[in-house]
């Protein structure tokens, strides 16, 4: 082994990132099974996305959102690791971070790629109570409906801002995040749009339709192909 790629091993290590797995005829280990699948290592993502190890481990370290790598044990250097693998759409992602911190600080992504995730979640499940409710929603006056929908609305931002904190801070602090959540659910709303109209600039398309968010986003591309006569420039 050269020099260079043992230094090179060496500094992915506290990533928990083996290279090279070790060729062998025995079954295959968890690692070399998600390999075989197609996922990358953390050496391999340097490589592929640009990041530097440093930025790359602080998207580890603070569980970024959106980003999903599995930990599976490895054995390096006589040591038993973690490490992380990557699917095609966490490098999607990664590139699309990439791009984005010319503009933004990764503690500044970090915030946005939490609101839009938290933002989806909230609309789907919206849109889920207002599906199974739609017969009694039928029947109400839109004064009536205004009021329904607002006291559903709050419901919904408080829970499942809740529970989407409470996967990553102690309970007591989730619900505090939560009532923070739903005081500020106006502005949320508000500029949710301008930070997904960030990404698709930046190629971030492909995300914005998997969080179903990319509705305005549509609109907006088509006025702007088409105008609002619906006739092309």
């Amino acid at each position: 082994m050269t020099e260079d790629k043992k230094d090179r091993k060496e500094d992915l290590l506290d990533l928990g990132t083996p290279i090279d797995s070790p060729e062998t005829e025995e079954p295959q280990d968890e690692f070399e099974v998600y390999r075989s699948l197609g996922y990358l290592s953390t050496g391999d993502v340097l490589a592929e996305t640009d990041l530097t190890k440093g930025e790359l481990f602080y998207l580890l370290n603070t569980s970024f959102p959106l980003i999903e790598p599995v930990q599976v044990p490895y054995e390096a250097f006589d040591q038993q690791i973690k490490a992380y693998l990557f699917s095609t759409r966490d490098v999607y992602v990664l590139k699309l971070i990439k791009k984005m911190k010319k503009k933004f600080s990764l503690q500044r992504l970090r915030g946005i790629f939490s609101q839009i995730e938290l933002y989806s979640l909230i609309k789907k499940t919206l849109s889920t109570i207002i599906s199974e409710s739609w017969e009694e929603i039928d029947r109400l006056s839109n004064e009536v409906f205004q009021k329904w929908y607002k006291e559903r609305e709050e419901e919904v931002v408080f829970q499942v801002s809740k529970e989407y904190y409470s996967k990553k801070i102690p309970e007591e602090m989730a619900e505090k995040m939560a009532k923070k959540t739903l005081k500020e659910w106006k502005f949320i709303k508000g500029n949710t749009f301008e930070l997904l109209w960030e990404i698709y600039e930046q190629g971030g398309y492909n995300l914005i339709e998997e969080l179903e968010l990319n509705e305005d986003i549509d609109r907006k591309i088509s006025l702007e192909n088409f105008g609002n006569d619906g006739i092309p420039f």
